[in-house]
């Protein structure tokens, strides 16, 4: 399922420690770029970088949808070899 915000505003949910939007810092990270998945940001910001560069902001892959993330980004604590 894609979101379709182009005519909506979707409250976006403050963000727990370690999962903030890599845009903001503010909100909850719950959003997916498509084809490249990362899920580093808010929906608000991955629109906007969507309708603005529509290249990854980790990356640089072209975006060719934003959707929904079915979790929480994961967050590197430890090198592993």
């Amino acid at each position: 399922m894609l979101w379709d915000l182009s005519n909506k505003t979707v409250p976006e949910p403050e963000a727990t420690p370690g999962e903030e939007c890599a845009i903001c810092f503010c909100h909850a990270a719950n959003t997916c770029l498509v084809p490249c998945g990362h899920t580093h940001f808010c929906s608000y910001c991955a629109w906007r970088v969507f309708r603005d560069t529509a290249k990854c902001p980790v990356c640089r892959w072209q975006i060719e949808a934003v959707a929904p993330a079915r979790h929480p980004p994961a967050l590197r604590t430890e090198e592993r070899s």
